[in-house]
């Protein structure tokens, strides 16, 4: 379980994240009672295996405001999501794209 605790954090964050199974799922989410803001871009994809990225299997996001960045988001979705199974996108909001989208979920990970 990953918490975050309240506050606002400028980044880019998920590339070549580990993945969770069924019976460990991988969870990041807000501190209960907390306000968490992320102002950037989140990619949810794991390691190349075989030559291609994986999905974010087993990953459970929760309770993360996601919003554009002037610098992180250029023509990029704030939140893009690439395959992957089991994966859970709960009570997030995604606003501010000046890019492609603010969520992008492909089915599958990229090659």
């Amino acid at each position: 379980v990953i918490v975050i605790r309240g506050g606002t954090y400028a980044e880019a964050i998920g590339w070549g994240i580990t993945v969770g199974t069924a019976s460990k799922p991988i969870i990041m989410q807000a501190y209960p009672g907390e306000s968490v803001t992320v102002a950037g871009q989140m990619t949810l994809a794991g390691p190349a295996v075989s030559g291609s990225l994986v999905g974010p299997d087993y990953w459970k996001i929760r309770g993360i405001q996601f919003v554009t960045h002037p610098s992180l988001t250029v023509n990029q979705a704030i939140v893009t999501i690439s395959g992957g199974t089991g994966w859970s996108f709960e009570n997030n909001s995604i606003t501010g794209s000046t890019g492609v989208a603010n969520l992008l979920v492909v089915n599958k990970a990229p090659e």
